[in-house]
């Protein structure tokens, strides 16, 4: 379906009842899944944006949408503050985490 202007389109997103609908209608208007940030798309010259003007939101809002992976993105985080916890000012940490793990005490 042909759009004539701004409003349509976004009565037809408004309007839309399934995700696959939602992506069918930006595909209409030339948006595909691999297109660039900043990247203007026919008819309209729109493109997507990164949040903030920080493209590294992309990973943090996207991570916000998949609950597994949310989840082992916090217990990583907090693996990672009780090794942070645990370093000695007067010691040299290692230079990896693969030579930092058999030095954590249980």
């Amino acid at each position: 379906m042909p759009y004539e202007n701004a409003e349509q389109l976004l009565r037809a997103l408004l309007a839309a009842t399934s995700p696959s609908r939602f992506r069918e209608i930006l595909q209409e208007i030339g948006d595909y899944a691999d297109i660039g940030l900043d990247t203007p798309f026919p008819p309209f010259l729109f493109s997507w944006h990164a949040f903030g003007d920080n493209p590294s939101n992309i990973s943090t809002i996207g991570l916000a949408s998949k609950a597994g992976r949310s989840l082992t993105e916090r217990l990583t985080n907090a693996f990672d503050a009780v090794l942070e916890h645990r370093v000695q000012p007067n010691i040299p940490p290692p230079q990896s985490p693969r030579l930092a793990a058999p030095s954590v005490p249980i």
